[in-house]
């Protein structure tokens, strides 16, 4: 594997012998917030482990996980478009998403919707109802609703 950081290329860490040019990719760097005493990776959800997204020159899009802790290694893996939309999005990167795809922070009914694949249909349908009925997108409204369950505020 070759340090991002010269700009060479980087083998995929599935064993297949892929690799991308990092420096005719696009790197997308995750978000962040402040807890009161570390940054949390809002891709991660944790201080330590982080994540970045590439897009190829070829079009394909690239996950790049590490770590902070000792001897978990640095990976890179294929992921879907369906994938990376929503990855995007989670980390302030909408202006990259077609607009068919970002219009209420939403994955359109082509693409993957990956959170309604993760949660039980017919809670994900009320999901919907309740946020159109609020003038809310999907995101907005679950991320209200965690923060009324844990009675706090992101």
């Amino acid at each position: 594997m070759t340090d991002t950081k010269t700009g060479q290329r980087i083998a995929m860490t599935d064993s297949s012998g892929r690799w991308f040019n990092a420096t005719k990719a696009r790197e997308y760097p995750e978000n962040n917030w402040w807890d009161g005493n570390n940054h949390i990776s809002t891709a991660t959800g944790n201080p330590w482990d982080h994540q970045s997204l590439y897009h190829t020159a070829s079009g394909a899009w690239v996950l790049n996980s590490w770590s902070q802790w000792q001897n978990k290694p640095e990976t890179y893996d294929f992921v879907d478009e369906g994938s990376a939309y929503e990855w995007l999005l989670a980390n302030d990167h909408a202006d990259a998403v077609p607009p068919a795809v970002d219009q209420n922070h939403e994955v359109q009914p082509a693409k993957q919707d990956a959170l309604s694949n993760r949660i039980p249909a017919k809670l994900y349908g009320q999901l919907k109802e309740h946020c159109a009925t609020q003038g809310v997108n999907v995101k907005d409204g679950l991320v209200a609703a965690i923060e009324s369950y844990l009675g706090t505020t992101a």
